[in-house]
């Protein structure tokens, strides 16, 4: 056999044997981790069988003093302070280099185009809270609202920049401002605290 065919076969069968070599040690490394998961899982339900016959064993009250037999099952971590209503509105003063842009008035739109107008904006409004509230709302009050009427809930949803503020008022968790505390307002307010206990998980049917 010529010189470079020994030299090819000798590097091949090289390459050969240290592959054969990791795969081994791979191998063998699986195994040992798969024997250490399955010790793991064995001493834990060997734990947890040990428990439930100390429970049929005991007493009712020597039970009480005995932990549950899976806690990471039924117990839960965690911190239910983390999900806590915070006691106060933390709120901050919209910026004055930033102007928020008028809402455009409609001072010769006929009544009933409005009222359509205000009961599309209602039901749009980008947040949930105040799609299910105004949407409601207005499903039960705006066909019967004069001119006026309607011209103060117009301003009310419209005028404002912010949505959020409509909620913290109509709920009371903020005060109302003077320019926006109207009979509309109030009626809103009382919408609010739903004395007929009526479900509101979906804005009504048009």
């Amino acid at each position: 056999m010529p010189r470079t065919h020994s030299v090819v076969c000798g590097l091949w069968l090289m390459s050969i044997g240290r592959l054969s070599s990791t795969c081994n040690r791979l191998n063998l490394e699986w195994r040992f981790g798969g024997c250490q998961m399955e010790e793991k899982e064995a001493e834990q339900e060997e734990k947890e069988e040990h428990l439930r016959q100390a429970h049929l064993g005991a007493t009712a009250s020597q039970r009480l003093l005995l932990p549950l037999a899976t806690p990471k099952r039924f117990a839960s971590n965690l911190d239910k302070t983390e999900y806590a209503t915070p006691p106060e509105v933390v709120d901050f003063e919209d910026p004055t280099h930033l102007p928020v842009p008028e809402y455009p008035l409609r001072p010769d739109e006929p009544l009933a185009t409005r009222k359509q107008r205000l009961l599309y904006q209602s039901r749009k409004r980008g947040m949930l809270e105040n799609d299910l509230l105004l949407s409601t709302f207005v499903a039960k009050y705006l066909k019967d609202f004069s001119a006026e009427q309607t011209a103060l809930y117009d301003q009310l949803i419209n005028g404002v920049s912010n949505d959020w503020d409509i909620y913290y008022w109509a709920t009371n968790t903020k005060p109302t401002p003077p320019e926006y505390n109207t009979e509309i307002m109030e009626m809103l307010k009382q919408h609010v605290k739903n004395t007929e206990r009526v479900q509101r998980l979906r804005q009504p049917n048009l």
